[in-house]
C-alpha cells in the first residue's frame, strides 16, 4: 500500500513545469550554441591547420614543369595546304556524323583525331649557354584568409599603412581568453552565482516532474548514427549529354578514314570523267570532287553499280557513303560553257593522272610533276589571243592585287612566316613572283624559286598561300618594300626577351597582340626601307637552378620501406646538380622527365644532369629499417633551398599511430584532446557523488566509449545519471506516472547495455579511432606540407605501436567493463526499487452492512 503523500511545507514555493520550462530551455539552447564553439575554438587554437580542413595544401605540381624547352616545329606544308586541310577536316567530321547513321553497320566510337593547328614558335625558350637567373621558388598554396583593404577617401602618395600579424602562440592565448570569458558569461546568464532558479530549484523540480523528464532523457538514444539512405535519382542532363557524346563519337581515324589513292581524269566532247580508287578503313563518307558553282557529276557509279547513298550538304557539296574496304568510283558530268572551270578537291588524291584521249581544247593546271595535286585543279579552255582579249573585255577582269604579310619570329631560332592574301574577287586565278628576304631559306621543297623569288599560284577559289623560312640569327635585318604595284606588304616582328631590337627608317604603325606577345607592325609604302638592329644583352649572374617543389612518399613494410622523391626543378642552362641521400639508402631507380638514368654505385651523392627549362626528377630508394615505435623521415640534402615540400607516409594496417610531429600544416592526433576533456568530466562526475562510480571508473568508461560515436557515450552516461536520480529522489506520483517512469528507466537500461555490447565489439574487432585530421591525413596516411625549406628537408616524425597492443588494451577494458556492469546493475536494481518496483491500483473498499435488531439487513 502506498505511503501517504507528504504535506507540503507552508511558505515553500511550488516548482511547476511552466515555471521551469523557460530556464531548462535556456540551458539547452545555451549548451547547443556554446559547447560546439568552445570545442572548435580550443581545437583550432591548438591545431591551426584544422581551421580550414576542407582545403588541403596543393601537391607539388612536378607534372607541370614550367619554362619547358620546345623544339621548333618543322614546316613541310604546301602554300595553301594548311588552310584547306582545316576546312576539309571540319567538313568531313560533320558530314560523317550525319551519314554514319544511315549505314547498315554502325561505326565504331573511338576518340576523334585532332585537327590541324597553326604553327607556333616558342618565344620564351632559354639559351642553354646563357646564365639567366631562375629566381627563388614561390609557394603554391592557396591563402586561407584574404583581407581586403580599402579607403573611402583620397589617399596621398606618401601615406603608409602597416599590418600587425598575430602568431600561433598569441592566437592560442586569445582563443583561450575568449573561452574563459564565454564560460563566465554563461555562468552569469544562468544565474548560478546567485543561487537562481536553476541552481536552487531544479533539483526539487526534477523531484516532482521526473516522469515528464525521463522520456526526454531517452531522446539521445534516437541520435545513434545510422547509414545514410538516399533514393535513386534520374541522371542529370550533363550525365546524359556525356553518355550521348560517348555513344555518338566519331571514329578515331577521322579525317583520314578514307583516302583517294588514284584519280584519273579525261575530257571528251565537253564531258569530264573521273575514276577514283578509294580505300576506307571504316564505314564513312567522302566528299566528291567539284562544287555547285563549278562542276558536279551527273552520273555516279560505285563498284560497277549505280550509287545510292549520296547526300548534298548545306554548301551544295556532294558526299558519297562508303562501307569499309576498297572501292572504284566513276564520275561523269558535262562541263559548263565557261572558259575556266575550277575543280575543287575536298579530299585530295595521292596521285592524279590524265587519260590519253584528253580533249585538245582543254588544259588542266594544278597537277605537279610528281603526280600530286593542289587543293584545286583548273580546267582552262584553249583560246587564241583574239578570243582571250575579247573575253577579258567582256568580263571586265580586275588586275592582280594581293597583300604580302611577313611575320618575323626572333627567338633562339629565327623564322619567317610569309602569307600572300588575295585582295581581288575570287573566280580568277592569280600568279605572281614574291621576292625573298636577304638570307631567307624556305623550308618547303615544293616551292618554285627562281632568282630569289617564289612563284605563287592562287586558284580561282583560293584566298591565300603561305610558306615558312629560316633566317640566320644575329646581326642586322633589312626589309625593303618592292616597287611592284601588284601587292602591298606588312611586317610583324616578334622578339624574344633574349634579344634587344632597335628599328631605323620607319615609325611603328601599330602593335599586334594576336600571338600572346606584343609585336610592332610596320605598313610600308612601295620602295620604303626598314633596318632592324638586333643585339643580345649580357645576362646578370645569379641562381640558375631552382627547386620549385618536392614530394616525398614512403610506403612502409614489415622489413623495409620504399621511399619515392619527386622533384620539380627549373634550370636556365645544362648543369650537373648534386643531392645527398640518407646513409642507409639503397638506390633503386632514377629518372628525369620519365627517362630512366644510369644508377650510380656507392656513396650518398647523386648527380643529376639537368637541361635548360623545367624537368621532373624521380628518385626511388629503399631503406632496410622498417617503421618502429618512433620513426623520423630520412634526412635528404637537395643542395638548394626548396619550396612546396610535401611529405606522405603510407602505413600498414598493423600499426597504431598515437602521435605525429612535424610542420604545422600536417596531421593532428585529436584523441588526446578528447582524452583530456574526458578526464575533466570524469573528475567532475566523481566529485559530484551523484553515482557510486569513482572518477577513475568514469574515466575508464569514457576511454572505451571514445572509440564509438559521441551519442553512444551520452546514452550510457545518461543511463547512469537517470539511475542516480531515481535512487536519490523520493517521488510522489500517481500509479500510472510511477509505472511509466519505471518502464522508461528499464528501456533506457536495455539501450545502454546494447550500446556497451556494441562498444566492446568495436573495440575488440574494429580499428582504433585516434581522430587524425589535418592536410588530408588519416589513420594510415599522414601528410605534411612546408612552404619553404632549407637545403636539408624537414624530418617529420610520429609514434606508432603494433596493433596487437590496442587489442590487448581493449580486451582488458572489456573484462573490466564486464565486472563493473554487474555491480552497476545491482545498484540500478536497488535504485529502481526505491518506493517500489511497480504500483498497482488500491482495492475498492466495500460499503458497511447495516442490520436491525431482528437480524435483517
Amino acid at each position: 500500500m502506498r505511503a501517504p503523500k507528504r504535506a507540503r511545507k507552508s511558505g515553500s514555493s511550488m516548482i511547476t513545469l511552466p515555471r521551469c520550462a523557460p530556464a531548462i530551455l535556456n540551458v539547452l539552447v545555451l549548451a547547443v550554441i556554446v559547447l560546439p564553439y568552445l570545442i572548435n575554438t580550443v581545437r583550432f587554437g591548438l591545431y591551426p591547420q584544422l581551421e580550414h580542413h576542407y582545403q588541403t595544401s596543393e601537391r607539388a605540381e612536378y607534372e607541370n614543369a614550367s619554362i619547358a624547352v620546345q623544339e621548333a616545329p618543322v614546316a613541310e606544308t604546301n602554300m595553301a595546304d594548311g588552310m584547306d586541310s582545316v576546312v576539309q577536316n571540319q567538313s568531313m567530321r560533320r558530314m560523317t556524323k550525319e551519314i554514319a547513321g544511315s549505314m547498315a553497320k554502325p561505326a565504331p566510337t573511338p576518340r576523334p583525331k585532332k585537327q590541324a593547328y597553326k604553327k607556333k614558335y616558342d618565344m620564351k625558350a632559354i639559351d642553354p649557354n646563357s646564365m639567366i637567373q631562375t629566381g627563388p621558388g614561390l609557394p603554391n598554396w592557396q591563402s586561407y584568409r584574404s583581407v581586403h583593404l580599402q579607403w573611402s577617401g583620397p589617399v596621398k602618395a606618401d601615406e603608409t599603412s602597416s599590418l600587425v600579424l598575430v602568431g600561433p602562440t598569441m592566437n592560442l592565448l586569445f582563443k583561450l581568453l575568449g573561452v574563459a570569458l564565454l564560460l563566465v558569461l554563461s555562468w552569469r546568464l544562468l544565474g548560478l552565482e546567485k543561487g537562481g532558479l536553476i541552481g536552487r530549484n531544479v533539483g526539487r523540480w526534477f523531484k516532482r516532474n521526473t516522469v515528464r523528464v525521463l522520456p526526454l532523457l531517452l531522446l539521445p538514444a534516437l541520435l545513434v548514427g545510422h547509414d545514410p539512405v538516399q533514393a535513386e535519382v534520374i541522371p542529370d542532363q550533363q550525365t546524359l549529354q556525356t553518355l550521348k557524346q560517348r555513344l555518338t563519337e566519331a571514329p578515331e581515324c577521322l579525317p583520314d578514314c578514307a583516302q583517294i589513292e588514284h584519280m584519273e581524269l579525261a575530257i571528251d566532247g565537253g564531258v569530264l570523267s573521273a575514276r577514283l580508287s578509294v580505300h576506307a578503313s571504316v564505314d564513312t563518307a567522302i566528299p566528291l570532287p567539284g562544287s555547285q558553282d563549278t562542276w558536279l557529276a551527273d552520273d555516279i557509279v560505285l563498284n560497277q553499280q549505280q550509287a545510292q547513298a549520296i547526300r548534298r550538304d548545306a554548301a551544295q557539296q556532294l558526299w558519297l557513303a562508303l562501307p569499309a574496304g576498297r572501292h572504284e568510283v566513276q564520275l561523269r558530268g558535262v562541263l559548263p560553257a565557261r572558259n575556266s572551270v575550277p575543280l575543287p578537291l575536298a579530299l585530295k588524291p595521292h596521285y592524279v593522272s590524265l587519260r590519253s584521249q584528253l580533249d585538245k581544247d582543254w588544259t588542266i593546271a594544278g597537277i605537279r610533276d610528281n603526280g600530286t595535286a593542289e587543293s584545286q585543279l583548273q580546267l582552262n579552255r584553249v583560246l587564241s589571243k583574239t578570243e582571250q582579249a575579247k573575253l577579258e573585255l567582256e568580263q571586265n577582269i580586275l588586275p592582280t592585287f594581293v597583300k604580302v604579310e611577313r611575320r618575323l619570329h626572333l627567338g633562339l631560332d629565327w623564322h619567317v612566316e610569309t602569307t600572300v592574301k588575295r585582295l581581288t574577287p575570287l573566280d580568277t586565278p592569280l600568279s605572281l613572283n614574291i621576292p625573298l628576304l636577304p638570307n631567307e631559306q624556305p623550308m618547303s621543297e615544293q616551292l618554285s624559286i627562281r632568282q630569289n623569288k617564289v612563284r605563287v599560284n592562287l586558284g580561282a577559289q583560293q584566298m591565300e598561300a603561305s610558306w615558312s623560312s629560316r633566317l640566320n640569327p644575329g646581326g642586322q635585318v633589312i626589309l625593303q618594300a618592292a616597287d611592284n604595284a601588284d601587292y602591298l606588304e606588312s611586317w610583324y616582328v616578334a622578339v624574344s626577351p633574349v634579344w634587344h631590337l632597335e628599328a631605323e627608317g620607319l615609325p611603328v604603325n601599330r602593335f599586334d597582340r594576336s600571338d600572346a606577345q606584343v609585336s610592332p607592325v610596320w605598313l610600308p609604302w612601295p620602295g620604303e626601307k626598314l633596318t632592324l638592329n638586333i643585339t643580345r644583352p649580357e645576362g646578370v649572374a645569379g641562381q640558375t637552378v631552382t627547386i620549385q617543389g618536392s614530394d616525398m612518399t614512403i610506403h612502409s613494410g614489415k622489413r623495409a620501406s620504399d621511399v619515392r622523391l619527386n622533384l620539380n626543378i627549373r634550370s636556365s642552362r645544362g648543369v650537373q646538380h648534386m643531392m645527398k641521400l640518407p646513409e642507409n639508402a639503397e638506390l633503386q631507380e632514377l629518372s628525369i622527365d620519365g627517362v630512366t638514368q644510369r644508377i650510380q654505385e656507392g656513396g650518398r651523392e647523386l648527380n643529376l644532369t639537368l637541361k635548360p627549362g623545367g624537368q621532373k626528377v624521380a628518385v626511388h630508394w629503399r631503406e632496410a629499417e622498417p617503421v618502429g615505435a618512433f620513426y623520423r623521415f630520412p634526412e635528404v640534402d637537395l643542395g638548394l633551398p626548396v619550396v612546396n615540400t610535401n611529405f606522405r607516409m603510407n602505413l600498414p594496417r598493423d600499426r597504431w599511430v598515437v602521435w605525429a610531429d612535424g610542420p604545422t600544416m600536417g596531421p593532428a592526433v585529436l584523441f588526446w584532446g578528447v582524452l583530456l576533456a574526458l578526464f575533466v568530466v570524469a573528475l567532475a562526475l566523481g566529485a559530484s557523488k551523484l553515482t557510486p562510480l569513482k572518477w577513475w571508473q568514469w574515466f575508464l568508461l569514457g576511454i572505451g566509449l571514445s572509440q564509438t560515436e559521441t551519442t553512444l557515450m551520452i546514452v550510457v552516461a545518461g543511463w547512469l545519471v537517470v539511475l542516480a536520480l531515481r535512487e536519490k529522489f523520493e517521488l510522489s506520483l500517481k500509479n500510472w506516472q510511477f509505472n511509466t517512469m519505471q518502464m522508461c528507466v528499464a528501456g533506457l537500461t536495455f539501450i545502454a547495455l546494447l550500446v556497451l555490447v556494441v562498444a566492446v565489439g568495436n573495440g575488440l574487432l574494429g580499428m582504433p579511432e585516434m581522430q587524425i585530421a589535418g592536410n588530408g591525413s588519416s589513420a594510415y596516411a599522414l601528410n605534411w606540407y612546408q612552404d619553404r625549406s632549407a637545403e636539408i628537408l624537414p624530418q617529420p616524425s610520429f609514434i606508432s605501436v603494433p596493433m596487437w597492443l590496442y587489442r590487448v588494451l581493449m580486451l582488458l577494458w572489456a573484462l573490466w567493463l564486464a565486472v563493473a556492469v554487474l555491480g552497476w546493475l545491482r545498484w540500478g536494481w536497488k535504485a529502481m526499487n526505491v518506493g517500489g518496483l511497480w504500483q498497482s491500483a488500491p482495492p475498492v473498499p466495500r460499503s458497511p452492512v447495516v442490520t436491525d435488531q431482528s437480524g435483517k439487513e
